[in-house]
């Protein structure tokens, strides 16, 4: 069993998937995504955007938004989905890291958005690669999760207006899962 935000010992079990990616750059198309799964209740607790990078510096958006249908299409690979327990089951929510963009399904609304600053893929001398991270975190807002339930429903991390150029990153996402 896990421990919560407050304290109190819980049934969930926790799991991470990160990774690298170059993104696919379609604006609003997940190049990230988190897809429900039969007979769990997923529960998306954080994601981690780090060091994006393009060809030139640029001001972009990210954002997360919750789909009722599921996704299809596109390119994409599988991180590795890792317990946060070692004696945790394996994971069945599916996480998909998309270099050619999907169809996103239907929109049920984006949750969060924050313009980050990207540096160019040769920064500045000095220039900090952490300006530009994007961190969300539902644990931090003492509220619900955003939750999946089913194999439709998925949550996707987006670019609103696509950037200039392909983006490269590291990223990190965590959730959890029991029964439903």
């Amino acid at each position: 069993m896990g421990v919560d935000i407050i304290g109190v010992k819980s049934a969930r079990r926790t799991y991470r998937a990160s990774g690298n990616l170059v993104a696919a750059v379609t604006a609003n198309a997940p190049f990230l995504d988190i897809l429900g799964a039969a007979g769990k209740v997923i529960r998306l607790t954080r994601i981690k955007i780090h060091a994006p990078t393009l060809t030139a510096v640029q001001l972009i958006r990210i954002a997360v938004a919750k789909y009722s249908t599921a996704i299809s299409g596109g390119t994409s690979t599988n991180p590795n989905k890792v317990p946060l327990d070692s004696q945790a089951q394996a994971a069945a929510a599916v996480v998909a890291a998309y270099t050619v963009a999907p169809t996103p399904g239907t929109l049920v609304g984006q949750l969060s958005e924050r313009s980050v600053l990207a540096q160019a893929t040769t920064p500045a001398a000095g220039a900090p690669y952490d300006e530009g991270d994007f961190d969300w975190s539902y644990a931090e807002m003492n509220t619900e999760f955003p939750t999946l339930r089913g194999i439709a429903e998925h949550i996707g991390v987006i670019f609103p207006v696509a950037p200039a150029s392909a983006v490269t990153f590291s990223y990190m996402i965590e959730w959890t899962e029991d029964g439903n």
